[in-house]
């Protein structure tokens, strides 16, 4: 009822944004799931398994959760990217 009053509580413009966050979100999760089992096969199990998972499998899924969400377009990623460029400019000096 609200949002039939008050346009600006409608969230229909959102469901394509949520749709590709959770398909990014999947897209991370079998990636960081495929390596931990992989993982497991390779290295055994134990504290070096689970710090390789640590140290490279989660950073691999951010990166690829990130990729699938710049490859989709999704909205705010310009945002993103504006940061990006300050965040360099600083480092760089």
């Amino acid at each position: 009822h609200l949002a039939r009053r008050h346009h600006e509580f409608a969230f229909q413009h959102l469901l394509p944004t949520v749709m590709k966050v959770c398909a990014a979100a999947v897209v991370m999760g079998l990636l960081v799931v495929a390596g931990r089992k992989g993982l497991g096969y390779v290295a055994g199990r134990g504290v070096w398994s689970d710090l390789l998972a640590l140290g490279g499998l989660i950073p691999l899924g951010a990166v690829a959760y990130g990729a699938v969400l710049w490859k989709m377009n999704v909205e705010g990623i310009d945002e993103v990217q504006a940061l990006l460029r300050q965040w360099r400019a600083k480092s760089r000096g």
